[in-house]
């Protein structure tokens, strides 16, 4: 009688813990026929009216409702409208402009995608660089493998390199973080112009200036020599000249 009481507490509160899943699905005492179990309980949860495994369930809708990603992929590239015979990537972008599609929690580049999606897979280390130098294109037709040295020297070949007057500082000197708003600086103008004016008038030497503005001797000999704190980028000025403006 005490063994069976004890049978009939246990199942009791069997049942109360299985009930506080919804009134649609209930506990079988062996598992599915693909074997998945429930929370290490060794048992399998299935709905009533599909008798159907919750995983199979979700094995099924994801199979039903989710495309292959080659129907996905080529969906969203638009094939006619560029006159280059281009075909666009029309959905998200990276900021350089290059595709962007996002398949296992990962985003990817989507001409790197296109690669693979006709030519297989991309061997270790080798770039997918485009003849047309156009970033949203994913025409296979337009891609080559390369090496990363290779990318490089077919960009500068082909006058894409950001150096010279299509540097982004020489474009926009304004984004500079120069003086004193650069996040490292430890003095301010003021300081810069008393520390000129300073050894200037021949009163004090860089290493005792160094140590009450508490900054390096070399960096004091940068400002006196204008490599440092010039006025619209300007450089390698006498004092007299930093003094004089």
């Amino acid at each position: 009688m005490k063994f069976s009481h004890e049978l009939e507490s246990t199942l009791v509160q069997s049942h109360a813990q299985f009930s506080q899943f919804e009134d649609n699905k209930f506990w079988l005492g062996s598992l599915c026929k693909r074997g998945h179990e429930w929370e290490q309980t060794g048992r399998s949860l299935r709905y009533t009216k599909c008798n159907r495994c919750v995983e199979c369930r979700k094995l099924s809708c994801l199979t039903r409702l989710t495309p292959p990603l080659k129907e996905v992929f080529w969906s969203r590239v638009d094939k006619t409208s560029h006159p280059d015979g281009c075909w666009i990537w029309t959905a998200g972008k990276f900021s350089g402009g290059y595709g962007c599609i996002k398949f296992h929690n990962t985003s990817h580049l989507a001409h790197r995608v296109a690669w693979k999606l006709v030519n297989g897979d991309i061997p270790k280390d080798l770039c997918v660089c485009h003849h047309c130098d156009n970033p949203p294109c994913c025409n296979p037709e337009h891609l080559f493998l390369g090496t990363n040295a290779e990318n490089i020297a077919d960009r500068v070949q082909k006058g894409r390199s950001a150096t010279g007057k299509k540097a982004g500082l020489y474009l926009h000197p304004e984004r500079a973080a120069k003086g004193e708003r650069n996040a490292a600086a430890k003095l301010t103008r003021p300081q810069v112009q008393e520390i000129r004016e300073l050894y200037q008038a021949g009163k004090i030497s860089q290493c005792q200036l160094a140590r009450n503005y508490h900054i390096s001797q070399g960096q004091v000999w940068r400002i006196i020599q204008g490599w440092s704190w010039s006025e619209h980028g300007r450089s390698r000025r006498s004092s007299s000249q930093l003094l004089g403006e």
